[in-house]
């Protein structure tokens, strides 16, 4: 995905997002930090244990429906488990795409829920 793609992708999705705002702005603070710290596995586990919320449902669904190489068609719900299943290779490729949408995402929050 091109940068151009992610920033259309990120700021659609976010102008979707109206009854859970505050839920999915956490969800998503909690993702990007625990991503740059830890890695993605990590961020995926930080997600799992507080998926029961409406805004994490949406962003696992958002997340999910980016088109990550190797995480294609995969499901909100069980994007955690794919994650998991990747070889190094893949994990890393998956890892470096999810930094470069999480950052785009986290604008498109910035702007759209201020």
């Amino acid at each position: 995905m091109r940068d151009q793609e992610r920033v259309l992708y990120a700021y659609k999705q976010v102008a979707g997002v109206q009854d859970c705002r505050d839920d999915y702005e956490i969800a998503l603070q909690t993702f990007t930090g625990t991503l740059v710290r830890s890695g993605l596995a990590a961020a995926m586990a930080a997600l799992e244990r507080i998926r029961k919320r409406e805004g994490t449902k949406l962003l696992l669904d958002h997340l999910a429906g980016a088109g990550i190489p190797g995480l294609e068609g995969t499901a909100g719900q069980r994007l955690a488990g794919k994650v998991r299943e990747l070889d190094l290779d893949g994990y890393m490729l998956a890892t470096r795409e999810m930094f470069r949408l999480a950052a785009w995402f986290r604008r498109a929050v910035q702007a759209e829920f201020e």
